[in-house]
């Protein structure tokens, strides 16, 4: 009799001590420990998956296969989260399926851990192979049909009945909050009912409890605006309404100017020298404007959101709710821009397919009046591949007229492409521009490792990489240095202000830890994260302000500088020149919170780099990560109700 029963314990058991041996798999190699948290959130799933299992005969053909199915996803998800972590510091939530094709022409296979994946791919074969051969020496169990049906419900219903209610009383054992409306903590309840942090509540839940919370969140999502909810909004609105912009001295600066603005594709800080990149070297060096001090690590389509309407969503990606809800921003900076000058071109270019990131659809409804990309442009020898890109300085040098018109008022927003990556040669269009790189290679090295903190890899792979990578930099300084002839040349250079700034790091081939010494193992350094952002006006000192800055200050800058008011609940940052941008944080969309001397995965455990950081410095930090998280609750539910659709506060006083 023990040998006929040793099917229903035997095999469930194999599965649940392979499922967390996975689990444990995925933990240590990600760093973050043995198992999450709260695990019993992954074990209750486990045992309700079982107790579905049980509705077929244990350890048959079918149970196996079924059996397989989950432990297939979680191998796919450990090896997915495995690439993301060491690519971008995240880990995969179900919105980014709407990234679709995106995300596979971005792939490269440079990202995955192989002998990682394999080990997944090993434990996984593992249990189907026991499984088979338990399901081939085992006896089989002749119960009788009436026997069955009872031993299958009281199985399912105690499984059912166990996982559910270990789910639930996990779930209801969550940290949180004694004192709401002071405290700064953000606790494991908050990271339980938001998608912020994605890192740290992958890290408390795991792989199940994460996942299954995440389902839940996006079937329960209503885009039915209750009169609770848009009063709530409101008051949030009329609140920030009330808050007097920090102004500083170069408030309304650029009043009637024309704006261009450029979300430099991977360029890193180490893009700019004055060997390859004269032009922009001489613009940081006295010819503008140059945050020195300035970080960012977002994804492009959020870098460039957060530009020029201050906030991003993180529920789900603005695209997706310009299909379900609609997406209205009247406070961006082409609708400001607008509203000081209804003739206005505001006009948004990209140098790939308008169609990456589905921009060809959103952009019109973040207030920009056409969207341009290769599919408008006449570049001769254009294939359109992908990482076959089209020169930046090409594409701007055939749309000069459109880009930069003569006798019109304009708004021109360029997103570049040359410097994306991979940086593996394969662009013949950059060949011009790696001869020179290569004949003044030993000028650039000297300039290195004499005047920066920077590292020239010895390794002929990594140097060669970047060799092409600062090619493709050379590139962009002709794309500026073209945009600026332009101006100079139809005499407006003096009435147009150019905004600057890289999107992220160059991630590809671990570029940017190569070249700035940081270990892979060290992603919190925020050293990473460090990127240009120059802004040329004619009106503002040009000099380098070192004061911490991120891609979250960009957009109250500009309205600074043009005299826009803007709503403070809707702005995430601060003047660069005004005297709030010591409340700056970087707060990244993909994982952790930064200043230039602390930073923090969960805004509990403070990691600081600086000696002369106080207790009161932390305090501070993290009083601005509470303040941004609480505007952050209220953006979210502007963009899920698309609340400016409705009558609604004024924005400003």
């Amino acid at each position: 009799m023990e040998k006929i029963y040793s099917r229903e314990w035997l095999h469930p058991t194999i599965f649940i001590v392979f499922s967390i041996l996975l689990e444990i798999i995925n933990f240590a190699s990600l760093g973050f420990g043995v198992l999450p948290k709260y695990f019993l959130l992954d074990f209750a799933f486990i045992l309700i998956y079982l107790g579905i299992l049980f509705l077929t005969p244990t350890g048959g053909k079918t149970w196996i296969i079924l059996a397989s199915v989950l432990l297939f996803v979680q191998v796919f998800l450990n090896i997915l989260n495995n690439t993301l972590y060491r690519m971008l510091s995240e880990v995969f939530d179900f919105s980014m399926l709407s990234l679709g094709g995106q995300a596979v022409q971005i792939f490269d296979a440079s990202f995955v851990n192989w002998w990682y994946a394999v080990l997944n791919i090993f434990v996984f074969l593992a249990f189907i192979l026991l499984s088979i051969f338990l399901y081939k020496t085992l006896p089989r169990n002749n119960f009788s049909k009436k026997t069955r049906i009872i031993m299958v419900l009281c199985l399912f219903i105690g499984f059912q009945s166990v996982g559910i209610g270990t789910f639930c009383a996990q779930s209801h054992q969550l940290s949180h909050k004694t004192d709401t409306s002071e405290s700064t903590e953000i606790t494991d309840e908050d990271l339980w009912n938001n998608s912020f942090m994605k890192v740290e509540a992958f890290k408390r839940f795991g792989t199940f409890g994460f996942y299954i919370k995440d389902i839940g969140r996006q079937l329960s999502s209503s885009t039915k605006m209750q009169e609770h909810t848009k009063l709530d909004i409101d008051m949030q609105i009329l609140e920030g309404s009330k808050i007097k912009n920090a102004r500083s001295e170069y408030f309304g600066a650029a009043q009637n100017d024309n704006l261009i603005m450029l979300c430099l594709e991977s360029f890193d800080s180490f893009a700019i020298d004055p060997i390859n990149t004269p032009f922009l070297y001489s613009l940081t060096k006295g010819g503008a404007t140059f945050m020195s001090n300035y970080h960012s690590k977002n994804a492009t389509n959020i870098s460039e959101a957060i530009a020029f309407i201050g906030n991003s969503p993180y529920e789900r990606m603005l695209y997706d709710y310009g299909y379900s809800v609609g997406v209205e921003v009247p406070y961006a900076l082409t609708n400001l821009f607008k509203t000081n000058d209804a003739d206005s071109q505001v006009n948004y270019y990209h140098g790939y397919s308008k169609y990456f990131y589905r921009r060809s659809d959103i952009i019109p409804k973040l207030g920009f009046d056409n969207v341009y990309g290769l599919e408008d442009y006449t570049i001769e020898g254009s294939t359109g591949k992908w990482t076959d890109w089209d020169l930046d300085s090409e594409v701007i040098g055939n749309i000069i007229d459109s880009f930069i018109p003569k006798d019109k008022h304009f708004f021109s927003y360029y997103t570049s492409i040359t410097t994306h990556g991979p940086y593996n040669g394969n662009n013949a269009r950059l060949n011009k521009n790696v001869s020179y790189v290569r004949e003044h290679f030993a000028e650039y090295k000297n300039y290195v490792n004499t005047q920066t903190d920077f590292v020239v890899p010895t390794n002929a792979s990594d140097k060669d990489i970047l060799i092409y990578y600062k090619a493709a930099c050379k590139d962009t300084d002709d794309m500026v240095k073209l945009i600026f002839d332009r101006l100079a040349e139809l005499n407006i250079l003096d009435t147009t202000t150019v905004v600057m700034y890289g999107d992220h790091y160059s991630f590809y081939e671990n570029l940017t830890y190569k070249v700035k010494g940081i270990s892979t193992d060290n992603p919190e350094n925020a050293k990473l994260y460090n990127v240009p952002l120059i802004i040329y006006n004619d009106k503002v000192a040009k000099t380098q302000v070192d004061a911490f800055c991120n891609s979250y200050d960009i957009y109250p800058t500009v309205c600074d500088l043009f005299g826009f008011k803007y709503n403070c609940n809707l702005a995430q940052g601060f003047g660069i020149f005004t005297d709030d941008i010591k409340n700056s944080v970087l707060v990244s969309f993909q994982n952790g919170m930064y200043t230039d001397k602390m930073f923090t995965y969960d805004s509990q455990k403070i990691e600081v780099n600086d000696e002369s950081i106080t207790d009161e410095d932390i305090a501070a930090f993290k009083k601005n990560i509470a303040t941004f998280y609480k505007k952050q609750e209220t953006i979210e539910k502007i963009y899920n109700y698309n609340y400016f659709s409705y009558p609604h506060p004024s924005l400003t006083t």
